[in-house]
C-alpha cells in the first residue's frame, strides 16, 4: 500500500481516536480489492458478508424501487465506509454498490470485523457513529424532498458532491463525473427539471455541463443557490 493510500485510511472517520498500533492492526487485518468500472461489490438483496472502506476511486450506491426503477442513493469516496448498517443489522443489502471507475477498497469479513470491534472498542463506536450520520443524512434528504424546491435540492446535491469542506476555499473548477439522470435521482426530481436547471446555471456561468460530466465553475454562487449558511 502506498503512502497516499495509507494516509487516506489513517484520516478516515472509522479510525478516529485510535492509536497508531490499533490502526495498524485493523488495517493489516483487512484485504485489498480493486474493482474496475461497472463491477459491483454486492447487489441489492444479497446477504451481508463484508464491509469495506474506499481507498481510491468512487462507489455509487443504487436501489431498485417497488416500481422497478433505479434510484441513485450515494456516492462514496476516499475514506468512506460502506456495508456497515447491513452487517450490524444482519439484513440483506438495501442497495447495489458499483464502482464508477477503477476503485481500490480495503475490506473485512463480518467475522473478522466483529473480532476487531471486540479488541478495539473505539472501532465499534466509530462504526456506529458512521451509521448514525448516514441515517441522519437520509432523513435530511427526505425532509428536503418534501419541503424545498427542486432547484435548491439540486444545488445542495452538487455542492455536497464537490466534497470541499469550506465554501470558497478554492477558485479552481471542480469536475464531477455525474450525468443529469443521476443528478435527478439524487435530488428526487425529474430529468426535465434537472436539464432546465443545469442549462440555466450554464448560461449564468455557475457550472459547465458536458456529457456525463458537470464542472462547477463558481462554487460561491452555487452555495448561495443551495442556501449554504457560509455562502457569500
Amino acid at each position: 500500500m502506498n503512502q497516499k493510500a495509507h494516509d487516506t485510511l489513517v484520516a478516515a472517520p472509522l479510525f478516529a481516536n485510535l492509536d497508531a498500533q490499533s490502526r495498524a492492526d485493523i488495517i493489516d487485518s483487512g484485504k485489498r480489492l480493486v474493482l474496475d468500472a461497472g463491477l459491483s461489490l454486492w447487489r441489492q438483496g444479497e446477504a451481508p458478508e463484508l464491509l469495506a472502506i474506499v481507498i481510491n476511486g468512487q462507489i455509487k450506491e443504487t436501489m431498485i424501487d417497488a416500481q422497478g426503477g433505479q434510484k441513485a442513493l450515494h456516492y462514496l469516496r476516499c475514506g468512506d465506509l460502506l456495508g456497515c448498517a447491513s452487517l450490524f443489522g444482519n439484513y440483506p443489502h438495501s442497495s447495489t454498490a458499483t464502482a464508477t471507475g477503477r476503485t481500490e477498497l480495503l475490506y473485512w469479513t463480518a467475522s473478522c470485523f466483529n473480532m476487531l470491534m471486540h479488541d478495539h472498542p473505539d472501532l465499534a463506536v466509530n462504526a456506529l457513529g458512521i451509521v448514525g450520520r448516514s441515517t441522519e443524512g437520509l432523513l435530511r434528504r427526505l425532509h428536503e424532498a418534501t419541503s424545498e424546491n427542486a432547484d435548491r435540492r439540486i444545488a445542495r446535491i452538487v455542492l455536497r458532491l464537490t466534497a470541499i469542506g469550506e465554501v470558497g476555499v478554492s477558485d479552481a473548477p471542480i469536475e464531477l463525473a455525474l450525468s443529469r439522470q443521476e443528478l435527478a435521482e439524487l435530488s428526487d426530481t425529474t430529468l426535465f427539471t434537472v436539464s432546465r436547471t443545469i442549462s440555466a446555471w450554464n448560461r449564468m456561468q455557475i457550472v459547465r455541463a458536458g456529457r456525463g460530466r458537470l464542472t462547477v465553475i463558481d462554487l460561491g454562487r452555487l452555495a448561495g443557490l443551495a442556501g449554504a449558511p457560509n455562502a457569500s
